[in-house]
Formats: structure tokens, C-alpha cells, sequence
């Protein structure tokens, strides 16, 4: 999904699709953005689903740097660079310049950033919210202005938005945080969880495992 405010939120195939078995395969994810122009987004969102985690990468194009969200702290090297090198070959594809490796821009002086100062989770549940919220307010360009106090609510706030698919007028004034939608994949399984085994499906679903919210710009 693409914002009117330069954020484009890719589903949770994209990373298993773009590094199958940590194989790097952009043939794959090539027509991923079509209808999207890639040179007018400030920021791809990038939801990572380590198999009993959830993290948030993002492919901040306005700062020229790949940043990595953790609500347990980790990190995913691989990953990151193959953002970058990913951010290169699709420039290169929309612009008719991808069989020609000497039109590729230069992604080699972009920073690579594990954000060790994004909020973290003091429990083994929540970390499919946590992601939830680092992508709301990132994308809002606001502060990572919440923690695990605030999940109680948060979880409410994004509840009743995706039984709705609508913003409650009365929940919005409250505060900045405005989840409008969501992109579900059917898990085929059981729900997602941390490394406790407890569900972090923030649809409360156990059938659908991977859930990605869209926000609005006030």
C-alpha cells in the first residue's frame, strides 16, 4: 500500500520473497512496485517475520540509510544490505536501466542502522505490535513516543480499526496513532508468536498470521 505522503508499506511476502532460503532474488520481487514510482517515495516499510519474531525494516530513501527495528534488540545484516542492493536494482528496473550495471546508482555510502534505541518489549507477545507502532509512527514522522505500557491500549485502538476498516473520530483525538486497514496473509497454521510460543497476532486471529497496518496522514 502507498501513502499520498511518500511511505510504501509492502506485505509481509515481501522479505521471504526477496531472500527465499537467504538467497538474494530481486527477479522475484521486480514487479512488486508496479504503479508505484520508487523515486518519489521518502521511506519503504518493510515488515520481517524472523519465523518466531517480528521486526520492521525500512528503506529510509529521504536519508539514504537502511534502519532495522527490534523490540528484543536483534539483528539482520543480511537483510539490510540486501535492502540496499534492492533500493539499487529497483531504481535501475523502473528506469529501463537494469541490464546496464554501470547506470546503477551508488547505494555503497548509504548507512546501516539496527535502532537500539527503538522502544522494547518487556514481555515474549508483543512484538507484532511493537511492529505495528514502529511503522505508524515512522511513517508519520513522529517519535518513538510508546512502550510496553501503552500495548494494552494499542491493541484496542488497533482492533477496533480493523473490525471497522474506519477511524473512530473520538479514539483519533486521543493521539497520533491512526491504523486504517491491515493486509492479511492466511498462515496456513498457527498464528505467529515469540520465542514463548504465545500468539502475537494482533488480530487476535490464530488463522492469519501476518498483519500489516496502514496509517493516515492527518
Amino acid at each position: 500500500t502507498q501513502s499520498t505522503w511518500g511511505c510504501h508499506f509492502f506485505s509481509t511476502f515481501f522479505y521471504p520473497t526477496l531472500l527465499p532460503r537467504g538467497t538474494y532474488a530481486f527477479a522475484k520481487v521486480a514487479k512488486w512496485l508496479r504503479g508505484v514510482r520508487i523515486a518519489e517515495l521518502d521511506k519503504v516499510v518493510v515488515p520481517v517475520h524472523l519465523g518466531a519474531h517480528w521486526t520492521l525494516a525500512v528503506v529510509n530513501i529521504a536519508a539514504r540509510r537502511i534502519e532495522y527495528y527490534d523490540a528484543l534488540g536483534g539483528t539482520q545484516p543480511r537483510l539490510m544490505e540486501a535492502l540496499k542492493r534492492w533500493y539499487a536494482d529497483a531504481v535501475a528496473w523502473q528506469d529501463g536501466t537494469y541490464d546496464d550495471p554501470s547506470a546503477r546508482i551508488d547505494v555503497s555510502g548509504w548507512a546501516v542502522e539496527d535502532r537500539p534505541d527503538a522502544p522494547q518489549q518487556q514481555n515474549g507477545y508483543d512484538c507484532g505490535m511493537f511492529l505495528l507502532q514502529y511503522a505508524n509512527f515512522l511513517s508519520l514522522e513522529l517519535p518513538l513516543a510508546f512502550d510496553q505500557k501503552n500495548m494494552p491500549y494499542l491493541r484496542k485502538r488497533v482492533a477496533w480499526s480493523l473490525l471497522h476498516q474506519t477511524l473512530d473520530p473520538e479514539w483519533d483525538s486521543v493521539g497520533p496513532v491512526v491504523p486504517v486497514g491491515a493486509i492479511l496473509r492466511p498462515s496456513g497454521g498457527s498464528a505467529g508468536s515469540d520465542d514463548d510460543g504465545s500468539s502475537n497476532d494482533s488480530s487476535g486471529s490464530s488463522s492469519s498470521s501476518d498483519v500489516v497496518v496502514v496509517v493516515k496522514k492527518k
